[in-house]
């Protein structure tokens, strides 16, 4: 009743139609040209603690051959003046440590502390959340390393540049 009403909604039309007709038939819709604009939204303020709820938990599956593994790092965005700036530079730094042609990646495979990686981020309130999600034998082993490299940040001039080429 209040995420969907037509106050809150967009129609999208597409494909072979006359737009007369269309137009023609939404008009006639009484439900969605009724004045009742249904409940407001209201939205809680939820105050996310900055703290870990779980430092470490392992999970056993049966049927999983090589175990999984994820993993995330939050940022607070408080103090940030432009939170889209600032994750700009956070996802160019994560894709030049941890993307698909980084050197840890390549050195974690060769190393085999992963058979896969991937890394992601995304802006969830006051918050930048990087996730890095990887298949490992050695979970806490490669947790240490991932960690490791992210308080040892070495970006070239040269990585620099190829990443702005690309983007």
């Amino acid at each position: 009743n209040t995420f969907y009403s037509p106050n809150n909604m967009l129609l999208v039309v597409a494909g072979n139609f006359e737009p007369d007709k269309i137009m023609e038939l939404i008009k006639s819709n009484k439900e969605l040209n009724s004045k009742d604009k249904g409940q407001s939204i209201k939205q809680k303020d939820y105050k996310e603690p900055f703290e870990v709820n779980e430092k470490y938990k392992e999970i056993a599956f049966p049927n999983i051959s090589i175990p999984k593994v994820a993993t995330n790092i939050k940022l607070s965005l408080k103090d940030v003046k432009d939170k889209y700036e600032y994750s700009t530079y956070i996802m160019a730094l994560v894709s030049l440590m941890f993307g698909s042609s980084s050197d840890f990646k390549e050195e974690m495979l060769v190393k085999k502390y992963i058979t896969s990686f991937s890394a992601g981020s995304m802006m969830v309130d006051d918050y930048f959340i990087i996730e890095f999600y990887a298949e490992s034998e050695k979970p806490k082993d490669f947790i240490e390393k991932l960690i490791d490299n992210f308080k040892n940040i070495k970006i070239t001039k040269e990585q620099l540049e190829r990443y702005k080429k690309v983007k």
